[in-house]
């Protein structure tokens, strides 16, 4: 239990100090219910502090700043071709698929990127850097990649119901 709890402590956005030691530089609200899931409520002592002195090295101690700086980079270096590449002259099935690949790698980055404020990182940090290229290409890739769902959708679907799709989504009609 205690291994899945720290595992789930870090997908949280918590830092090790030690071996059963974490930190946080904000309020975690999702932490009493990781706690419940793991049947250690009550057997951990959680508070809020202040710390008198370097925040950055603290989180330097807590994160492995160079592991997650190798990962935004990994990201960039996979997914920045991708800017110049005319990707609105693929097929919408073929821009699904990238938009697919692109969210499942992406998401690799949330569960272990704490998302640390500015001010905790080295200044050669490459993590706005990463979100700027997946939130480019993301949204380049939305509606032609909705336009495939609803085509897949529409051919599987079988009760010819509507296309389902996130509320607020209108689709223009394809470019001919």
């Amino acid at each position: 239990a205690r291994d899945a709890l720290r595992r789930e402590l870090g997908w949280l956005g918590y830092g090790s100090l030690g071996t059963s030691s974490y930190c946080c530089p904000w309020p975690q609200p999702g932490l009493g219910a990781a706690l419940d899931k793991h049947g250690m409520h009550g057997s951990v002592a959680t508070f809020t502090a202040d710390h008198d002195g370097d925040d950055a090295a603290l989180a330097a101690r807590a994160y492995d700043l160079g592991a997650l700086r190798t990962l935004h980079e990994q990201f960039i270096r996979r997914f920045d071709p991708w800017r110049d590449r005319e990707l609105e002259r693929l097929r919408p099935l073929d821009q699904l698929a990238r938009r697919v690949e692109l969210v499942h790698e992406w998401r690799r980055t949330l569960f272990l990127d704490p998302g640390l404020p500015a001010e905790l990182v080295p200044a050669d940090w490459l993590g706005g850097d990463a979100v700027a290229l997946f939130a480019g290409l993301y949204d380049r890739l939305e509606e032609p990649a909705w336009h495939a769902w609803a085509a897949v959708y529409a051919e599987h679907a079988p009760d010819g119901s509507d296309v389902p799709l996130p509320s607020g989504t209108q689709l223009r009609a394809p470019d001919a």
